[in-house]
């Protein structure tokens, strides 16, 4: 039986002894008199293990205007006064061919343990469905993810990509030996590093790499590889609020030149990786300019990214992309496939347009629509 508002509205208002037509007025966009208590509601949920800085976060994340007129808010459900759930909102254009559309990002979907199985979470997902006309979820843990099974229409998972480009910590965990690991491990990035000169080819003239401070405003001009297909409209000011003003992660911003001309930007975060112990880092976004004399711009941008991150000292390096035509690139890239990404949910409630946004081979998203800074 599908799960709609109208159906799970008397259950939701039996079971928290709130009448029916009073439900929606205990859901609102929270104000800025409601952001201390939405933080200690996180606290208590994660059990004093949220993270320290989630004040600020929160703050960067969502306008606290109580009207949800402006971007990003957060929605807040109370009873008798005290937050029992709340629902966080991203909006977003959808880039289709030709046309914008809005839409909106679901996440921080919290609901009192205490209340649990009562229906208050598909309530606010379902509530949010009459408010908003397109809704995107990427990712769920055991808690969620039969729920947005139910409600939501499910594609494929996002894929990831590694790069192994130094192997001393993966062999010390294979051979339980650290001395052993040193002696086998630099044979072993030698042929790494063989096979990504044999897969690159030949080296291009004249191309130098630079950290940037800024994202360029001149960004909009050039490719992503996302133009053809359904993605997450960027901007300038979108990309500088995501990565530049995150109060929660650093990341760099490597832009690529082939003479004075740039040829590209990548946008990545270094980080060490508690579970292999070493230094790894991410793409979470990239953007080149077109393809001249011979020469596919993705992959040389990727290709000088790459090397810029191993100067750095990086032992993997990761990609998690929803996108089938990147695929081919990668490979010649030297990157393993690791079918292990995070499910992807869509909703959209024009008929027409669910034929299009229900195809999983248009979509195009990186790990800079996937919100993984969250916590």
């Amino acid at each position: 039986m599908k799960m709609t508002l109208e159906k799970i509205s008397p259950y939701l208002a039996k079971s928290l002894e709130i009448p029916g037509e009073a439900l929606a007025q205990c859901f609102t966009p929270a104000s800025r008199e409601d952001l201390d208590e939405i933080v200690r509601f996180r606290q208590t949920l994660f059990e004093g293990d949220a993270p320290w800085d989630d004040k600020s976060y929160l703050e960067w994340r969502y306008s606290f205007d109580g009207t949800g007129a402006e971007r990003n808010c957060i929605w807040i459900f109370r009873k008798d006064s005290e937050i029992i759930g709340c629902l966080g909102i991203e909006s977003v254009n959808l880039q289709l061919p030709g046309t914008l559309i809005p839409a909106c990002k679901a996440m921080d979907i919290l609901v009192d343990p205490e209340l649990d199985g009562r229906g208050l979470g598909a309530w606010m997902n379902l509530y949010l469905m009459s408010v908003y006309p397109v809704i995107i979820v990427v990712g769920s843990n055991k808690n969620s993810h039969s729920l947005l099974m139910r409600l939501f229409h499910p594609l494929s998972r996002t894929r990831m990509y590694k790069l192994p480009v130094r192997s001393g910590k993966f062999l010390q965990k294979i051979l339980k030996s650290s001395l052993l690991s040193r002696i086998v491990s630099v044979p072993f990035d030698l042929l790494l590093s063989a096979r990504r000169k044999l897969q690159w080819g030949r080296h291009e003239k004249g191309v130098s790499i630079r950290e940037l401070s800024v994202i360029p405003p001149y960004i909009t001009q050039l490719k992503s590889g996302r133009e053809d297909q359904i993605s997450i409209q960027r901007s300038p000011e979108y990309l500088t609020w995501r990565y530049v003003d995150n109060p929660r992660r650093d990341y760099t911003v490597i832009g690529v030149f082939v003479g004075e001309q740039l040829a590209g930007i990548t946008i990545c975060r270094l980080f060490f990786s508690e579970s292999s112990q070493q230094l790894e880092a991410t793409v979470l976004d990239w953007f080149f300019t077109e393809n001249g004399a011979g020469i596919n711009h993705r992959i040389l941008l990727f290709r000088e990214c790459i090397s810029f991150l191993i100067a750095r000292g990086v032992c993997m390096i990761n990609v998690e992309v929803y996108c089938n035509s990147c695929h081919d690139d990668f490979h010649q890239l030297g990157f393993i496939v690791r079918d292990e990404g995070l499910p992807f949910f869509i909703y959209a409630k024009d008929e027409e347009l669910r034929e299009r946004l229900y195809d999983e081979n248009r979509w195009f998203l990186t790990e800079g629509d996937f919100d993984t800074d969250m916590y």
